[in-house]
């Protein structure tokens, strides 16, 4: 189940990728937040839902997000902020030897 999820967050990256055309702060929908919560709670982070999320831009690691958590869809948590890096490599490890497409952290300015 664990790779399931995490390839399914690759398909959004990669949906949103095509989509983005660079533009930075886009906001991401509801749909592809369940998917970026999957994988941040997969990580052992605490997000009970994943209700808010902006695409940072490309990075040497990989597309960057910023994602908010919180109780629910219309409310966030200020101290459950996650930055989820989402490598476009398939050889790169990332910070999950296991996985290596999906890296989570909390959000630092």
């Amino acid at each position: 189940m664990k790779q399931t999820i995490i390839k399914s967050v690759v398909v959004v990256a990669v949906l949103l990728w095509s989509v983005q055309a660079g533009a930075t702060n886009k906001e991401i929908s509801q749909e592809n937040l369940r998917s970026f919560g999957e994988a941040i709670r997969i990580q052992e982070y605490r997000c009970p839902v994943a209700a808010l999320g902006f695409f940072k831009g490309v990075f040497p690691k990989g597309d960057r997000f910023k994602i908010f958590c919180g109780p629910n869809e219309d409310k966030v948590y200020q101290n459950l902020v996650y930055e989820v890096i989402l490598s476009p490599d398939t050889d790169t490890v990332i910070n999950d030897p296991e996985n290596g497409r999906v890296y989570v952290q909390p959000w630092r300015d």
